[in-house]
């Protein structure tokens, strides 16, 4: 499966804006619901909404007990990472 993500530099490092896996960006497809949270929220609600699942997955993969772990996908800067591109 082919996964690909698309970063920006910025002065704090690069960020990572758009993944997409076997060719499904989750900018589009979670365009609708995050263009909902940011109406009733705010680009702020948007923020807190998506720490607030990380949160909730990362709780959830400390109880696994098995090896199966969810994808997570966080969006954030990365520093230190010294490429572009995909």
């Amino acid at each position: 499966m082919t996964i690909d993500y698309d970063m920006e530099k910025t002065t704090a490092g690069w960020k990572v804006y758009d993944i997409k896996i076997a060719g499904i960006s989750l900018i589009t497809t979670y365009r609708s619901t995050f263009a909902q949270t940011i109406r009733d929220g705010g680009v702020e609600g948007l923020i807190k909404s998506l720490s607030a699942k990380n949160r909730q997955a990362d709780s959830g993969l400390r109880s696994q007990e098995s090896g199966a772990w969810p994808f997570l996908f966080m969006f954030a800067v990365i520093p230190g990472v010294s490429r572009g591109g995909r």
